[in-house]
């Protein structure tokens, strides 16, 4: 049968809240019954709520024992992967990313674009008929209608912090959460097949990474000397350890380390963008944003081709210098092709046609629930799902008294997805809705005695 109940689970708050909350308005307008919130919560209420589809954040090994546990409740899985809009090495990224058993037991799978649809497929070419070339609701925020929705928060944004420079840093792999050798400890083996020549390109990775990370410091400082009466702001990857940041820029009055939000509201209002080989750069020329992408460190291997055909690439700090002198003082700096959009074609699929959100929604309405399960074999596959969380968090609560980690894998889950609270969802909706005539009856509510758990619909559903 059919489903009228979506699950939406949000991973990362600043990456995802706004796309996913357009996504779940477009389920409405379409009929459908949509619960969304943080990931973590949402497994623990699932086998609680009506059967559904759920709609997975990436396709790993690591994903593998969820998609199975939502299954045996009765519920189908589709995904996208959040990171498949940049890939850097064809190879690289179906080892680690791309699950051949995962990808068995999906009914759907949404791509970005025709390179990472073709990268599937030419691996797995059993399962390319699961693969649908709608594009992500990402990047449905940066084009009319739906971007006008964020337009507000940029306001604000500006109101609060003037004429600023945004920095944004994407150094996760280096300047961990959990540490700095974290990726090499424990990040290169737990997704997919690891042979020697894998684990050789994810050292390399990683130590062309280390390498930005510390240049990247350097120009932090370097323009907050250089440039006192201009306001900069600094949003670190939700993946990093943030205090390194707020450190570093002690003693820098006209730096501030921000986390808050999502990145198109902070593209749409900053008057120059700095970043380096983070697809935040491609999103920021998209937003229509002035984009510096620098590269001292410049790499063919670890630096994706695309990001270096937005804005300006600078190699050295007096490279650096010298354009924000020009930018700073004169504001006539050419930072790309005006109208120029040829080379996103095999990246992104119908960008300025069709709203991938609603494409999505579209291809749902297909998806079939898998044959019914008893209330016993969901009892049982719930109560399986608990024993295993309960001996994993007895373990790491052991853990974490001879080691002294103070549960940083939870504070890290509190870093990553904060709280969602129900008048962010509502504002969100009510913009979206108005910008993109929606039906205007949309509406939300908390779900049961949830934290992060909301519920979007059309009161006639």
């Amino acid at each position: 049968m059919n489903s009228r109940y979506i699950f939406i689970p949000i991973e990362v708050k600043a990456r995802e809240l706004a796309a996913k909350t357009l996504m779940a308005a477009q389920l409405a307008d379409f009929g459908f019954d949509v619960v969304i919130g943080c990931l973590p919560e949402m497994i623990g209420y699932v086998g609680k709520m009506p059967r559904g589809v759920f709609i997975d954040n990436s396709i790993t090994t690591v994903n593998k024992q969820q998609i199975d546990y939502l299954r045996k409740l009765g519920n189908a899985v589709v995904a996208w992967c959040e990171e498949g809009l940049v890939i850097l090495d064809e190879e690289f990224y179906v080892k680690r990313r791309v699950s051949e058993e995962v990808l068995a037991a999906i009914d759907m799978f949404f791509a970005w674009g025709e390179n990472q649809a073709n990268a599937i497929a030419r691996r797995f070419p059993e399962h390319a008929h699961k693969i649908r070339l709608t594009g992500n609701p990402r990047l449905d925020l940066l084009v009319e209608p739906y971007t006008r929705a964020l337009n507000g928060k940029s306001d604000e944004i500006r109101q609060e912090f003037g004429d600023f420079v945004l920095i944004n840093t994407s150094f996760g792999i280096y300047n961990n959460y959990f540490g700095t050798d974290f990726y090499l400890d424990k990040m290169i083996w737990n997704r997919g097949s690891v042979d020697v020549a894998h684990e050789k390109y994810c050292r390399d990775y990683y130590a062309h990474t280390r390498d930005n990370f510390f240049y990247f410091s350097k120009l932090v400082k370097s323009v907050s000397e250089r440039y006192p009466r201009q306001q900069f702001v600094l949003r670190p990857h939700p993946s990093e350890n943030h205090q390194y940041w707020h450190d570093l820029v002690k003693g820098c009055p006209n730096v501030r380390v921000v986390a808050r939000g999502g990145p198109v509201e902070w593209l749409k209002a900053c008057k120059l963008l700095i970043q380096t080989s983070c697809m935040t750069g491609l999103e920021g020329y998209l937003a229509g944003a002035r984009v510096i992408n620098y590269s001292p460190n410049p790499s063919p291997i670890y630096e994706p081709e695309i990001i270096r055909k937005v804005g300006i690439e600078v190699g050295s700090l007096d490279e650096l210098h010298a354009i924000m002198d020009k930018f700073l003082e004169e504001d006539n700096v050419s930072f790309s092709k005006e109208g120029d959009e040829s080379f996103l074609g095999s990246y992104i699929a119908n960008y300025r046609k069709s709203p991938a959100s609603r494409l999505i929604a579209n291809e749902l309405i297909n998806v079939i629930l898998p044959a019914d399960v008893s209330r016993f074999d969901r009892f049982l596959a719930l109560m399986n799902w608990k024993i295993k969380n309960w001996n994993i968090a007895a373990k790491q609560a052991l853990k974490n008294i001879f080691t002294r980690l103070d549960n940083s894998a939870e504070q890290y889950w509190q870093q990553k997805c904060s709280g969602i609270a129900l008048d962010e969802i509502e504002m969100l909706l009510q913009g979206f809705v108005k910008a993109g005539n929606l039906t205007s009856g949309i509406t939300c509510a908390r779900v049961g005695a949830s934290q992060t758990l909301y519920r979007v619909f059309t009161p006639t559903q």
